[in-house]
Formats: structure tokens, sequence, C-alpha cells
């Protein structure tokens, strides 16, 4: 029997093969007995030769063929005659899962994490009960509302990247077919797959450093970003990409976060637009490379913004804020004024001249402080040529090349665009708290800064790619991150400690919403 017996093709040992053809032999004789109606169940070994009926056959051998039992023919069916398959489907995967029916059935993030937390809490008290120990009470605690999070994680993971949890638990290499190979991915402390990487020396967050992968397929992933969107107020779609990715980092991003977005009416309203014109070729000063920054300067203003003025007479003051704009480079710098004559212009020119260098040609609205403005300066300009003779040609060349938009609201885009920008940050930021004039111009000087670190070029998906252009690397030759000052090194600074703090809070706002644009 053994030497008949045929070697399945997926490889068994030699004693598993010798084993097999007892098995066979064990199969047969229970085979046998059934159909003679043998138990050999309690019987004696020694008693076996008794047994005529296992030896013989049954009693029907002995007779004539003739004899033997006759077998009825099967007919064949018939064709009208009905085929029932049932085939039994099986699968691996457990459909009743609970954080797989709470993602389902709950739109937003915020529920699905505190439904979680809830019941995570209602079978720890659960058991705490059995052993005698104090129940868990209160609100949910932020430590509560993160681990259910993370398991809602963890069970997206295991569903979209089943293989490669597998290959990390067991420590294996990745599948050669696996989109998550480049990413060198693995396990932290709690069971979530992160980005590895070589920045592990980098001085950043962790979660920066290796943030958290996402599937682009799963329900999860929609219901995290809408919640970062409404979070962030809304925001564009590479802002927003550039905010989710010091946490997560989601394959096919910026597609995933497209087709969520697009869905997003507010979003709709407040960014529909009418049918624009064609409109004119850019002029020559936007498109001048290899020239300093603010070489071709547009300035406007916007406000007003409250601020709280003297001791113990307390009264309230408007301020603005002016802007200059390189065309170039896309540079920021911001001014305070106190007003909006043409003297308070002067004095904010004069403060961007002094640090940023006198611009060549310079862009603004048809404003009246604006003309008056250019009259006072090319007087003072000629008054100063006719009294130094042999300054008259160099300053014939330093000119500054002053050009008023025409009324309208379509003109100078240039720094509209930026004007709106900072009035939403700091409508946002600020709205009806009243500051101090220290604490504004803390605030104006550090959103400049901010401003000026947003990036200008494509934010590319490829890691290994290089950071974006940013204004301050035509500025300074560098990105020059923003790092924000430390209440230990600020003992000697002419404002209180909570005006610093209340600046630091606003500045905070701005960190998060201009930082990494």
């Amino acid at each position: 029997m053994s030497k008949t017996h045929v070697t399945p093709v997926k490889g068994l040992t030699i004693p598993r093969l010798e084993l097999q053809p007892a098995v066979e032999g064990l199969n047969l004789a229970l085979t046998i007995c059934r159909e003679l109606e043998i138990d050999l169940r309690g019987i004696d070994p020694k008693d076996v030769d008794e047994l005529a009926c296992f030896h013989r056959g049954p009693p029907f051998l002995n007779l004539d063929p003739a004899e033997w039992y006759t077998w009825e023919e099967i007919m064949e069916p018939e064709e009208r005659d009905e085929y029932v398959i049932r085939v039994l489907a099986v699968k691996t995967e457990d459909e009743n899962h609970v954080i797989d029916r709470c993602v389902t059935r709950f739109s937003s993030l915020v529920k699905l994490q505190r439904v979680l937390a809830w019941s995570k809490r209602f079978a720890d008290n659960a058991r705490a009960k059995l052993r005698d120990e104090k129940p868990i009470v209160g609100e949910l605690t932020v430590e509560e509302m993160v681990t259910s999070l993370t398991k809602c994680i963890v069970r997206a993971q295991e569903l979209a990247f089943a293989e490669e949890f597998y290959a990390l638990r067991k420590n294996l290499k990745l599948p050669l077919r696996s989109k998550l190979r480049t990413f060198q991915p693995f396990l932290d402390e709690v069971g979530q797959m992160r980005i590895g990487g070589r920045i592990l020396q980098a001085p950043i967050d962790y979660a920066a450093k290796h943030p958290i992968i996402l599937p682009a397929s799963q329900l999860l992933t929609k219901k995290i970003i809408w919640d970062h969107h409404f979070r962030n107020m809304h925001v564009k779609t590479e802002r927003f990409l550039t905010d989710l990715r010091s946490r997560y980092w989601i394959l096919s991003g910026r597609k995933v976060v497209k087709s969520v977005l697009n869905n997003c009416w507010p979003c709709k309203r407040t960014s529909a637009k009418p049918s624009p014109p064609l409109m004119a070729s850019l002029p020559v000063h936007r498109l001048t490379p290899h020239l300093p920054a603010f070489t071709y300067t547009g300035i406007d203003y916007f406000g007003p913004l409250t601020v709280r003025v003297g001791g113990r007479g307390r009264r309230h003051e408007k301020r603005w804020v002016s802007l200059f704009t390189c065309f170039t480079t896309r540079a920021v710098h911001l001014e305070v004024a106190n007003g909006l004559s043409m003297e308070e212009f002067l004095l904010c020119f004069s403060r961007f001249v002094s640090l940023r260098g006198k611009p060549k040609v310079v862009y603004s609205d048809n404003g009246t402080n604006f003309v008056a403005a250019e009259q006072e300066l090319r007087q003072a300009l000629q008054e100063l040529v006719a009294k130094h003779e042999e300054l008259q040609t160099l300053m014939a060349c330093q000119q500054i090349e002053w050009h008023f938009s025409p009324p309208g609201p379509h003109f100078g885009g240039v720094w509209e665009r930026i004007v709106q920008s900072c009035k939403r940050a700091m409508k946002t930021s600020i709205g009806n708290c009243l500051v101090t004039d220290q604490v504004l111009r803390t605030v104006i000087a550090e959103v400049a800064a901010l401003l000026n670190a947003r990036p200008l070029t494509h934010l590319s998906m490829d890691p290994e790619d290089p950071d974006p252009l940013t204004p301050n690397h035509f500025l300074y030759g560098g990105a020059r991150p923003y790092l924000p000052l430390q209440l230990a090194e600020v003992e000697d600074m002419n404002v209180t400690n909570k005006q610093f703090q209340q600046s630091q809070a606003i500045l905070q706002h701005f960190w998060n919403r201009w930082l990494r644009e």
C-alpha cells in the first residue's frame, strides 16, 4: 500500500510519508467494518480470529453470481431537472468588528473617538468591579481619546496593509510588490505603522520625523481629512497637506485630499468666482530675475486694528498696517502706522528703506496719501540734488519710479492676495481682543517672518525631493525657519510677562497657519 501511494505536490517529511500508509490502512479497515456492520470497538485483539465475517466477507460471496443482489439502474436526470449548487464562501476578515461598524456609522471623527473611548471605559469599569477596584469616573481624558484614535488607525492599517503588517510583526522583509518598501516602515510601541528614514536626530517632533501611514482607500482616512480641514478653518490643498504631513502620511495624499475637499460646500461658497476675463500679459517687473529682493515693490494698507493706549486713563486708538511686497520673490515686509496721513506713510517707508534697501520701482493704489507722498518725495530729492551737485548724477540713477494702479478692485492682485491672507488670519487670531501697541508691533514683526517662510513652489510627494523655495531663500540664502522665543530668554524685555504671553498666544496661531505653508 505504501508503494502505490502517490507523493503529494506539497512537500512532506519522510516520517510523515511513512505514516501515511498506516493512516490509509486504518481508514480502509474502518470502511470495511462499516459495510459489514462490524464493530471493532471493545474486542480483544486475541479474539479477532473469531470474526469469520471479517475474514471471509459477506455470505452472498459464497453464492452463485446470478443469485447476488440485483441493483436498479439509476435513471439519468431529464433536461428539465434543475441542478442546485450550494457554495460555501469563507471570509477570513471579521465583518462585525466593532471599530469597522463605528467608522461606518459615525460621520464625525470626534464622535467616533468619544464612542470608542466611552465603550472602552465601560469595559474597564466592568472588569474593575469584578476585581473590587475603583472605577474610572468623570469626563474623558486626552489619553483615552488618543487611544481610541490609535485603535482605529491600527485597524485601518491592518485591513489595507495585511501582508506588510505580518512581515513587520515577524521581523521579515516586505514583499517586493509592496507600495511601502520605499518608506522603510516600522511599528511603534502602540502598533501603528510609521515611516522610517534617516532624520532620527532632527530637532523636530517625533510625529513629524516619522508620520503615521494612512491608506487612501479607508473611510477613516477621509474622516481624518475632514476633521483637520475643519480645524484648520478650510485652508487650501497645499497648505492643508503641509499641516497634515506633520502627523500623517497618506498614500496618494494630494489626490485623496482633493477628492475630499471638493465636496466641502463652505469652501465652494467662499471660493466661488465669476468667470474671469482674459487678462493681459504680466508686467516686466514681475518677471525680472537676478535682482535683490524688493527692487520692484508693491505697497498697500489694511486695517484698522484697535489697540489699548494709556495707563489709568485708557483709551482706544486705531492702527493700520503698511504692507510692502516684492514682485519677484514674493517677500513681505510689514510696518505699523498710526494713521493714513502722508507723514505716517513716509515714516513707514523710511523704516522699510532702512531695513530692506531702496526700491527701484514702486506700485501702489491710487490713494491720496500715496499721491502726496510721491510729490513730497520728489520735491525732497530735487532739493537734495540742487544743494549737492556732485550727487546729481548718482541720484538721477536712483530715482524711485512710482506707478499708481487705476481705480478698480481687479488691480493690484499681487499685494491684495497677501492682504486677504493677513486680514483673515489677523481677524481669526486677534478678533475683538484689545492689545497694546507693543503687543501689536511684536505680532506684526513676527507675522512677517512667518509669511516669508511660506512655500513658493510645488510641494513634492516624494520624501527625497528638496524642500520648496520660500521668500527667505532670496532674503537670507536659506529657509531660515521661524523659532519662537522662550520666556526664559526675555527677562529684560520692556513688556510685562502677561503682554508677552498674549503676543506669543497670538503668534502661536500664526505659527499653526503660516509656518511651512
